[in-house]
């Protein structure tokens, strides 16, 4: 599986989910400013941190955040904070039983409020996403 193809994977996860309104990746500068989600809506980006390869498997790790908006005076806060960590869970679940994708290890998130310039609460996801490599020489294009 390439990057593209986990890329559209992971998009497309997300995006079936009915809570997440919106799929970017990149670094996590790129956050701040540039999104602006609805109170009852999540976000979901991809920070990619390595990739290594050994002979039959490529390990791919990721900083995956889900985050909402919180409103100034903080009502929705918990709730944003439940609906992401529940919304990482279960696209972590769908990576973890996919065809072509495991988990390596175990995924550990950790909770932000405040973050990225817009009232941001979420959680962080840093997870390793395994897919296969094949690695074959006589498959290596001319």
């Amino acid at each position: 599986m390439t990057y593209n193809q986990l890329i559209s994977f992971i998009e497309a996860t997300a995006l079936s989910n009915p809570f997440i309104k919106f799929f970017g990746t990149g670094e996590l500068w790129e956050i701040e400013g540039n999104l602006k989600p609805a109170p009852d809506s999540l976000i979901l980006w991809l920070n990619p941190t390595n990739s290594t390869v050994n002979d039959n498997q490529v390990e791919r790790q990721f900083n995956m955040l889900c985050m909402g908006r919180v409103l100034k005076d903080k009502t929705n806060e918990q709730e944003v904070l439940s609906d992401s960590e529940q919304v990482l869970w279960d696209i972590i679940k769908v990576i973890k039983n996919g065809d072509d994708t495991d988990v390596n290890g175990t995924p550990s998130l950790t909770p932000f409020k405040e973050e990225f310039g817009d009232w941001m609460a979420g959680w962080n996801a840093e997870i390793i996403i395994v897919t296969d490599f094949d690695n074959n020489p006589c498959n290596i294009p001319e």
